[in-house]
């Protein structure tokens, strides 16, 4: 083989890599997720195109799952457990039907477990639950799937549940479902009850616990708010990375069982690996350094002003964070993730077509 077939060759297999190969995913070490409530077929929502790496349904349709995961989305099915083992009078035939429901929904990748505070079933009866729940995820994991538990931050590191759900992670609601009042969690206030693991806290305490087990990397924040309020996901997505949480999910409080899915902004955004972070108690602030840039949460602004204080100095490939465009607080929007990806792909098959025509010339007999 001549150099000049030789160098065609190495450009050919290059852009080849370019093409085929698929990028590296902005958020690799994070994924996003929703509850979906309503029914699948209503969900109005392009599963392969929407950035999700899984979904909670309460929606038992095989076919629609099959089509869900069929798009590259898991698929988890939702389960109450507390309010049916209070009823139940033999808690060991309760765990067998548990394990059967288990049994009979193979073609889901795991479940979620909800109502498993002892606030369902009582304080007196929290060590036998706890042990059925074992042996039921024991079950799960026997046939190869997985949990999400919903519950006190105890369930994040005990019962061998694979993830924790944090809900209401800085923003939640009031009233109901229907008609929600849509409010700020203050992270940074502590309260008499945060040495407890089984009561319900949602603040720093929640934080230091999940990182002291040292289970972060299987906490997934779900937030609620207006799924059009887009610096409100936002708000809460810088928050969630820079606290190190393993995934992050935003939802109408009806986890959309009314409603067609709308994906609010933080739920494309992409930051990238985390370089750094400082939990700032203090002056009450959460910042971070990514791979994609600089974050900053303002939570007692946030909190003062009902309104999302945030910041994201967004870098250019190898520029310094002095040379970054800054975008702050409200209704100013980053460039979406997936179109930066695409353009920069594109550039470089460009070019290396441009490299190929120009080896071609310059060796051409």
């Amino acid at each position: 083989m001549n150099i000049k077939n030789y160098l065609i060759c190495t450009v050919i297999c290059l852009s080849l890599l370019i093409i085929f190969v698929p990028p590296i995913s902005a958020d690799s070490d994070n994924v996003k997720y929703i509850a979906y409530y309503g029914w699948l077929n209503c969900s109005g929502l392009d599963w392969a195109d929407s950035g999700l790496t899984f979904v909670i349904i309460a929606d038992d349709n095989q076919g629609e799952i099959q089509q869900i995961r069929s798009a590259g989305v898991d698929v988890y099915l939702y389960k109450a457990l507390g309010s049916t083992y209070a009823s139940a009078s033999d808690k060991n035939n309760w765990e067998q039907q548990i394990m059967d429901f288990v049994d009979s929904h193979d073609y889901v990748d795991g479940f979620f477990w909800d109502e498993i505070d002892p606030g369902y079933y009582g304080q007196s009866s929290k060590d036998e639950f706890n042990q059925h729940l074992t042996a039921i995820n024991d079950h799960v994991h026997m046939n190869g799937q997985k949990t999400i538990a919903n519950g006190v931050r105890y369930y994040a590191d005990h019962c061998d549940n694979d993830y924790y759900m944090w809900e209401s992670f800085m923003s939640s609601f009031k009233g109901t479902s229907a008609d929600p009042e849509y409010y700020y969690v203050d992270f940074f206030i502590r309260t008499g009850e945060d040495d407890d693991p089984y009561k319900w806290i949602n603040n720093i305490a929640k934080w230091e616990y999940l990182q002291n087990s040292s289970v972060l990397d299987k906490t997934l924040a779900y937030s609620y708010g207006d799924p059009s309020d887009d610096d409100k996901s936002n708000y809460n997505y810088i928050a969630a990375r820079v606290l190190g949480l393993k995934g992050f999910g935003y939802v109408d409080a009806n986890n959309f069982a009314a409603t067609q899915i709308t994906l609010a902004q933080g739920m494309g955004l992409g930051l990238g690996v985390q370089l750094d972070h400082t939990i700032d108690e203090r002056d009450q602030r959460l910042s971070g350094q990514f791979t994609s840039g600089e974050v900053e949460d303002d939570v007692k602004q946030t909190i003062s002003t009902r309104n999302a204080v945030y910041s994201f100095t967004e870098l250019a490939p190898g520029a310094s964070a002095s040379e970054g465009s800054e975008l702050e607080h409200y209704g100013e929007s980053k460039d979406d993730p997936s179109m930066q990806t695409s353009f920069f792909t594109a550039f470089d098959v460009l070019l290396v077509i441009i490299i190929t025509a120009i080896l071609i010339a310059k060796f051409r007999p």
